[in-house]
Protein backbone atom coordinates (compact mmCIF):
# COMPACT_ATOMS: atom_id res chain seq x y z
CA UNK A 1 0.00 0.00 0.00
CA UNK A 2 1.37 3.33 -1.02
CA UNK A 3 1.21 6.31 1.32
CA UNK A 4 0.31 9.63 -0.25
CA UNK A 5 0.61 12.94 1.51
CA UNK A 6 -2.47 15.13 1.37
CA UNK A 7 -2.10 18.73 0.36
CA UNK A 8 -2.44 21.33 3.09
CA UNK A 9 -5.61 22.72 1.46
CA UNK A 10 -7.20 19.25 1.50
CA UNK A 11 -6.31 18.77 5.15
CA UNK A 12 -7.80 22.18 5.94
CA UNK A 13 -11.04 21.33 4.12
CA UNK A 14 -11.31 17.98 5.91
CA UNK A 15 -10.70 19.69 9.25
CA UNK A 16 -13.39 22.27 8.49
CA UNK A 17 -15.90 19.54 7.62
CA UNK A 18 -15.08 17.67 10.85
CA UNK A 19 -15.42 20.87 12.87
CA UNK A 20 -18.82 21.58 11.29
CA UNK A 21 -19.99 18.06 12.13
CA UNK A 22 -18.82 18.39 15.72
CA UNK A 23 -20.60 21.73 16.00
CA UNK A 24 -23.79 20.13 14.69
CA UNK A 25 -23.58 17.41 17.32
CA UNK A 26 -23.10 20.01 20.07
CA UNK A 27 -25.95 22.15 18.75
CA UNK A 28 -28.28 19.14 18.52
CA UNK A 29 -27.40 18.25 22.10
CA UNK A 30 -28.24 21.77 23.21
CA UNK A 31 -31.53 21.67 21.32
CA UNK A 32 -32.49 18.34 22.89
CA UNK A 33 -31.68 19.72 26.32
CA UNK A 34 -33.73 22.86 25.68
CA UNK A 35 -36.61 20.78 24.30
CA UNK A 36 -36.57 18.63 27.43
CA UNK A 37 -36.75 21.74 29.62
CA UNK A 38 -39.61 23.11 27.52
CA UNK A 39 -41.49 19.81 27.78
CA UNK A 40 -41.13 19.90 31.56
CA UNK A 41 -42.41 23.49 31.63
CA UNK A 42 -45.27 22.51 29.34
CA UNK A 43 -46.24 19.65 31.67
CA UNK A 44 -46.23 21.99 34.69
CA UNK A 45 -48.41 24.51 32.85
CA UNK A 46 -50.82 21.77 31.78
CA UNK A 47 -51.08 20.59 35.38
CA UNK A 48 -51.74 24.16 36.50
CA UNK A 49 -54.45 24.52 33.85
CA UNK A 50 -56.11 21.31 35.01
CA UNK A 51 -55.99 22.51 38.60
CA UNK A 52 -57.47 25.89 37.63
CA UNK A 53 -60.27 24.18 35.73
CA UNK A 54 -61.05 22.00 38.72
CA UNK A 55 -61.07 25.05 41.02
CA UNK A 56 -63.37 26.83 38.57
CA UNK A 57 -65.77 23.89 38.50
CA UNK A 58 -65.83 23.62 42.29
CA UNK A 59 -66.44 27.36 42.63
CA UNK A 60 -69.19 27.24 40.01
CA UNK A 61 -70.89 24.41 41.91
CA UNK A 62 -70.59 26.30 45.20
CA UNK A 63 -72.05 29.48 43.69
CA UNK A 64 -74.85 27.58 41.98
CA UNK A 65 -75.70 25.83 45.26
CA UNK A 66 -75.79 29.20 47.01
CA UNK A 67 -77.47 31.40 44.36
CA UNK A 68 -79.04 28.95 41.90
CA UNK A 69 -78.58 28.91 38.14
CA UNK A 70 -77.59 32.18 36.55
CA UNK A 71 -74.76 34.32 35.28
CA UNK A 72 -72.20 36.47 37.05
CA UNK A 73 -70.83 39.87 36.10
CA UNK A 74 -67.42 39.85 37.76
CA UNK A 75 -66.74 43.54 37.08
CA UNK A 76 -69.92 44.61 38.85
CA UNK A 77 -69.88 41.79 41.38
CA UNK A 78 -73.48 40.93 40.47
CA UNK A 79 -75.37 37.70 39.97
CA UNK A 80 -78.30 37.43 37.58
CA UNK A 81 -80.73 34.58 38.16
CA UNK A 82 -82.20 32.77 35.19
Amino acid sequence: METVKLEQEEIQKLSQVQEKQQNFVVELGKLEYDMTLLELQKEKIQEAIEQALQESQVLAQELEAKYGAGTINIEKGEFYQQ
